[in-house]
């Protein structure tokens, strides 16, 4: 494929995508600040629709947005002046926290900071359970499940094809039940489904994300 027809396409899906995807341009956390770069990459795939990649992407987002939530919290009002003290205080932070799992650090959130609320709390344990967790471990019978076992379908052979194409005749076919464990299918699906769920994956961590920074701007800088 040339540089031109790679172009051509994504400037078509920056022209087609770019005026959903505005407002989170126009927004940045600010407490959370250090995850924005992550955030436009997620962006970035959502814009050229590479959904997958956005999913997994905001997976990262989510892991690290529930533990730099812990840390921020703990060391909250300490700046570059104090740089001692707040040394301290991160290398503290990121001994409990770094290490966690995602369960346990949206349990944290919730029980230990109250940064998140009991919904957001099973949002998330929600999101980790069907989401993250089947993508982060590739598990296609979770991305794709409530298939059927099998699905009709139809076989062709070129050489009858081109026998009918010649003759005008119509084309001869065999139907089939394909197993919908196949890899081929089992991706086909995946990419099919992928669009709304990255869409919505993506919204709903960026809105508890948004919560987050307001709850931990204790000056209530949000506000002036």
């Amino acid at each position: 494929m040339s540089k031109e027809i790679f172009i051509k396409s994504y400037l078509e899906k920056v022209e087609k995508n770019y005026s959903y995807l505005e407002p989170y341009f126009n927004h940045s956390l600010i407490l959370l600040s250090a995850i924005n770069p992550v955030k436009y990459e997620i962006i970035n795939c959502l814009m050229i629709e590479q959904f997958i990649a956005a999913i997994n992407c905001t997976n990262h987002f989510l892991e690290r947005l529930m533990k730099l939530a812990l840390i921020q919290k703990k060391t909250k009002g300490l700046k570059y002046d104090k740089v001692e003290k707040l040394s301290k205080k991160l290398d503290v932070a990121y001994h409990n926290y770094d290490k966690l799992n995602l369960w346990e650090s949206i349990d944290k959130c919730l029980k230990e900071a109250k940064l998140i609320t009991t919904e957001e709390f099973n949002t998330l344990n929600n999101m980790k359970d069907k989401i993250r967790n089947s993508y982060s471990h590739a598990q296609m019978q979770k991305i794709n499940q409530g298939l059927p076992n099998k699905i009709p379908m139809r076989m062709y052979s070129f050489k009858e094809v081109a026998k009918s194409m010649k003759n005008k005749t119509p084309i001869e076919h065999k139907e089939v039940l394909v197993p919908t464990k196949s890899p081929a299918l089992q991706s086909e699906f995946q990419k099919m489904n992928s669009k709304e769920l990255a869409i919505n994956y993506f919204n709903t961590v960026y809105q508890i994300a948004k919560n987050i920074d307001i709850k931990l701007d204790t000056n209530k800088e949000y506000y002036k």
